[in-house]
């Protein structure tokens, strides 16, 4: 199988406007990726290529730095992922596919740090997950489902922690676990139930502080 090397000795070609336009290839003559520079700096399109001659990926810089708008491609010609850069941070929606074509996850990003609404996708496009971030951590209520499209977990996050609700469901839609974080800590009473409803005592019990103080009785 023919390794796919790179030829480093790019092609450079004056481009009239003070860049220069460098193109490195495959060592089978194949480009691999042009970029245009500015005094040695990438300043200007970028763009890459599989040995294939399908495009990978394909945006801006300015002063050495990814800004504006970048798309990538899987080899089979499907978006992979597509959003923008200012000054060499992702900023503002991004949204990824799996090579199928199908959704893999979408959100927002503000300076590079997760912000707002995260969704994320199972293979065939069902929903897997949705959280909120702030400041790059977890905020308010974030749910997982099942492949079924059923709620797996239920969990209240503020500022990264757990504090709050917290729910688990077995695949049936039935509650799995029930409890309560505060300042992510256990308290108060926490459930652990069969498929069925039934309550497992040897799991189940009172929590103060992190810590079950109490097994659970049947009231």
């Amino acid at each position: 199988m023919r390794a796919a090397l790179l030829v480093c000795a790019g092609a450079l070609v004056g481009c009239g406007d003070g860049l220069e336009r460098r193109v490195v290839s495959y060592a089978s003559g194949q480009p691999w990726s042009e970029v245009h520079l500015r005094a040695g700096v990438p300043g200007g399109s970028w763009r890459t290529w599989y040995e294939s001659g399908q495009a990978k990926s394909e945006g801006e810089y300015a002063d050495g730095r990814r800004h504006g708008a970048w798309t990538t491609w899987w080899e089979n010609g499907q978006l992979q992922s597509q959003g923008n850069f200012v000054e060499g941070r992702p900023d503002g929606e991004w949204r990824y596919w799996f090579a199928s074509g199908t959704p893999a996850s979408q959100g927002t990003f503000a300076h590079g740090i997760l912000e707002g609404e995260w969704s994320d996708f199972y293979g065939d496009g069902v929903l897997r997950s949705r959280i909120t971030m702030h400041g790059g951590l977890q905020d308010n209520v974030a749910r997982l489902y099942w492949p079924n499209g059923k709620l797996k977990h239920e969990w209240t996050y503020r500022s990264g922690i757990l504090d709050g609700p917290y729910r688990d469901f077995h695949e049936n839609g039935t509650e799995a676990l029930v409890g309560e974080y505060v300042a992510g800590k256990q308290t108060g009473t926490w459930l652990v139930l069969a498929p069925d409803g039934a309550v497992n005592p040897e799991y189940s019990g009172v929590y103060e502080d992190g810590v079950r103080v109490k097994p659970w009785e049947p009231r």
